[in-house]
């Protein structure tokens, strides 16, 4: 792993334009990033949120005696004598659409990236509105630098406050429609528009990300969200041209387009060393990651529009995190090209993949040993959160089902098997994501220990599990991933063993 003890971040707030450095500058990529994405998206959220606010009223209280606000006609009935539906509605859609709107503003940004006339320093300059930054870099110090729009970060919020809100909110919202007792159909029509429109924002804020820049050493990193309003094919151009990210074609070993990278490591121990200085991948597409996250959908689908299977909270996350997947399917598990071009003199090693116009550049400093290998999936917390809930919740209610099942009704009956087969589906997708290795350049040097640069590796729909069994046969014996594998299969059947004994031990 990487060393990252102790890194600080290097975005230094300064008040003055450095132009004492301008003189030795050589070069410079200067652009302009505006977050118009996060504008729209805030606009749209804010619209539908002040919308709510006048139309349901912001009413506390019994409508003619002592409350807070005033009572309109509608709106006020989340419970007797409670608060309006725009607090349940349309506030946080007010709220984070506010925040938007002032984020996309105040992090816009005149961008300059430099290097030296010796080529020995890099400076990165952001005159922003507010807190202007200035961070210099030597060259020699940089272990690691990535340019990428696939990255997700923090954004993953964005899918679990915004999804399962929008689905409880259509929930309400159209069983409204028609109500005897209503004065109008105000209500739910907000209802139901306010959660299109929380969709559609999600929508913009994921189609167009933000290109994420960062560059790190043994001690401190810098890091910046970019939307050029270059294109972006000008602005990663002029970023490798300082650079130097200049590939030679000298030597290039390809694997074939549609060839099996994960059959050639199978056949090959699990590991490859790449001897020749540059390797092109074509054409690779792994369905794994895009056929699970479809699954929990579609489980959440039916769950939700016919009340059968599972449960509105097991809908919810399902829903949340299928879509995720989905999102993550696309930005990693396929790509039109690969490159990897390693330099053994200089020990520079620089990586390419694209897929249609989402792309990932990185250049690896002072690396010694490169090679194709399997390695394990890397989750951060909304990942492992998310999987073990859904497992556990998955678990419960097919156990659950089956204690409480009436044979006499054959609907019931049904519903129970199909839960069962869902849950069994499920723990074995979950199994082969979580506990299978995926081809990865293992990278390591000096400063950089077994850095993985993760490659889908080709599985088409009918390749999915044909090749499971051999798989799990070979990573379960391999000394170096079977400790690995076996702790990450006995978490798995562990969660689902204990929701299944909390479900029959419950009365």
């Amino acid at each position: 792993m990487e060393n990252l003890k102790k890194k600080t971040l290097e975005n230094r707030i300064t008040f003055k334009n450095p132009k004492k450095n301008q003189v030795n500058f050589e070069k410079s990529t200067v652009f302009y990033s505006f977050a118009w994405s996060r504008l729209l998206a805030g606009l749209i959220l804010f619209g539908f949120g002040i919308t709510d606010y006048f139309l349901l009223g912001h009413l506390i209280g019994h409508p003619g005696e002592e409350a807070i606000g005033e009572y309109i006609g509608q709106g006020s009935a989340v419970f007797l004598g409670g608060v309006s539906f725009f607090y349940t509605v349309g506030l946080i859609p007010l709220l984070v659409g506010s925040w938007l709107i002032l984020y996309s503003i105040f992090s816009s940004f005149k961008g300059e990236i430099s290097k030296s006339k010796s080529g020995s320093t890099f400076y990165f300059h952001e005159k922003r509105l507010i807190l202007p930054q200035f961070t210099e870099f030597k060259r020699t110090a940089i272990n690691r630098m990535r340019i990428r729009d696939n990255h997700l970060g923090p954004k993953k919020l964005w899918y679990y406050l915004f999804i399962p809100m929008s689905i409880t909110i259509f929930n309400f919202g159209f069983a409204l429609f028609g109500e005897h007792r209503a004065a109008d159909e105000i209500l739910p029509t907000m209802m139901v528009l306010t959660a299109f429109g929380n969709l559609i924002a999600l929508g913009i804020l994921v189609i167009f990300p933000q290109s994420f820049v960062e560059f790190s050493s043994s001690d401190k990193i810098y890091d910046t969200w970019v939307v050029p309003l270059m294109s972006k094919e000008i602005f990663l151009k002029s970023l490798l041209e300082i650079f130097d990210f200049n590939n030679t074609q000298s030597d290039i070993s390809n694997i074939s387009e549609n060839e099996d990278v994960s059959g050639l490591l199978l056949e090959n121990n699990g590991e490859i060393t790449v001897e020749a200085s540059n390797i092109e991948i074509k054409s690779q597409k792994n369905y794994l990651r895009l056929v699970f996250g479809f699954t929990l959908i579609l489980a959440a689908v039916i769950s939700l529009s016919f009340e059968i299977l599972f449960s509105k909270s097991f809908s919810g996350i399902a829903a949340t995190y299928g879509i995720l997947l989905v999102v993550q399917a696309f930005n990693f598990d396929f790509s039109d090209n690969i490159s990897l071009n390693f330099d053994s003199h200089t020990k520079k090693l620089r990586f390419k993949k694209y897929f249609g116009k989402r792309i990932q550049v990185e250049l690896l400093n002072q690396i010694d040993d490169v090679k194709l290998s399997d390695s394990f999936r890397k989750f951060d917390i909304f990942d492992i959160v998310s999987m073990l809930v859904l497992i556990y919740l998955s678990s419960f209610e097919s156990v659950w089902g089956w204690k409480f099942v009436d044979f006499s009704n054959w609907l019931i009956f049904i519903d129970s098997v199909l839960k069962t087969l869902f849950c069994i589906l499920i723990l074995l997708i979950f199994m082969y994501y979580w506990a299978i290795p995926n081809p990865s350049f293992r990278v390591s040097g000096s400063k950089i220990e077994n850095y993985y640069l993760e490659i889908p590796g080709n599985h088409s729909f009918k390749q999915i599990f044909k090749k499971a069994i051999k798989k799990i046969k070979k990573t379960a014996t391999d000394p170096q991933n079977k400790k690995m594998f076996y702790l990450r299969a006995c978490a798995i059947f562990s969660i689902h063993l204990i929701s299944g004994l909390v479900a029959l031990l419950i009365i």
